[in-house]
C-alpha cells in the first residue's frame, strides 16, 4: 500500500486537509473545517501560490489515504432515543 503512504500527508497539509487523528470529537472537528464559504476538501490557503499546490498534488497517487481510526473517537456516534439491534448498537457506542 505505497499510495496512503505517499498520499496522506499531502491531504494533510493546511490547504487541503483530510481526517486526522487529531480530530477526536465535534468540537475539534468544527475547528478542523476550512473557513466558511470553503468547501471541506478545496484549497482555501490563498497564500500558497498555485504552482506549489499542483506540485503537491502531481505527488499523489491513486485515491487512497489513511483512515485515521482515531477520527471521532470521543464523539456520541448514535443519537439518544434511537431504537437499533444490538449489533447496530455495538458498533455505535
Amino acid at each position: 500500500m505505497v499510495f496512503p503512504l505517499s498520499s496522506s500527508p499531502i491531504f494533510l497539509s493546511p490547504s487541503y486537509p483530510a481526517n486526522t487523528p487529531k480530530v477526536k470529537n465535534f468540537d475539534d472537528y468544527d475547528k478542523f473545517l476550512p473557513p466558511k464559504g470553503t468547501k471541506s476538501g478545496h484549497i482555501y490557503d490563498k497564500m500558497i501560490p498555485p504552482n506549489e499546490i499542483r506540485a503537491k498534488l502531481d505527488e499523489i497517487k491513486g485515491h487512497l489515504v489513511w483512515m485515521p481510526l482515531e477520527f471521532l473517537k470521543d464523539a456520541e456516534m448514535a443519537e439518544k432515543g434511537l431504537q437499533v439491534n444490538s449489533w447496530t448498537e455495538s458498533v455505535y457506542t
